[in-house]
C-alpha cells in the first residue's frame, strides 16, 4: 500500500496517530516499561521525554488542534455519507418493524407474549383484551388470527 492509498482521516487522533514520532506510541512503551506505575509517575516519565523529543509535541498539537478545530467549525467534522446512509437506512427498517409488532409482543400477565397468547389468556386479562380474546375464541392463538393492524384497531373502538 503507499502513502496516496492510505486514509490518514481529519480527526485528531487519527492523523495524530500517523506522525513519525506520536504521543500514543510513547505513552504505550511508557505504560509497558513500567507496569503497575502510578498515572502521575507515568505522566512525569511521559514529560520528561518530552523534553528530550520535543517532536512529540507535534502529534500533540495536530491532535489538540484538529479536535478543537472541529468542534468549532463543521466544515472540519468527519465527514463519512456512505456509513451515515447505510446506518440510517438500517434503523428505519429496524424501526418499521419493531412499531409493526408492538403489540403482538405485548407481555400478558402470564409472561407470554401477546401473540403467542390464547383468546382465553387474554379474556383472563381483561380490559380491550376480552374482545381480542373473544374475537381469536378460547383455544386459538392471537397471533394466527389477528394482525397488528386487527388489534390497532380493536385498542382504538
Amino acid at each position: 500500500m503507499t502513502d496516496m492509498e492510505i486514509n490518514k482521516g481529519t480527526q485528531g487522533a487519527k492523523r495524530a496517530s500517523w506522525a513519525k514520532l506520536n504521543y500514543r506510541d510513547l505513552a504505550l512503551r511508557i505504560c509497558a516499561d513500567n507496569p503497575g506505575a502510578e498515572t502521575e509517575d507515568l505522566a512525569k516519565v511521559f514529560m520528561e521525554e518530552l523534553e528530550r523529543y520535543p517532536d512529540y509535541m507535534q502529534s500533540i498539537a495536530i491532535y489538540i488542534m484538529a479536535n478543537v478545530r472541529a468542534s468549532l467549525d463543521p466544515a472540519h467534522r468527519r465527514k463519512d455519507p456512505g456509513r451515515s446512509t447505510v446506518a440510517a437506512e438500517v434503523l428505519e427498517k429496524a424501526a418499521t418493524k419493531v412499531v409493526g409488532q408492538v403489540l403482538m409482543t405485548l407481555t400478558m400477565p402470564s409472561g407470554k407474549m401477546l401473540g403467542q397468547s390464547t383468546g382465553s389468556e387474554c379474556i383472563k386479562a381483561g380490559g380491550w383484551l376480552v374482545a381480542v380474546g373473544r374475537k381469536v375464541g378460547p383455544r386459538n392463538l392471537v397471533g394466527q388470527k389477528l394482525t397488528e393492524d386487527d388489534l390497532r384497531r380493536m385498542i382504538k373502538g
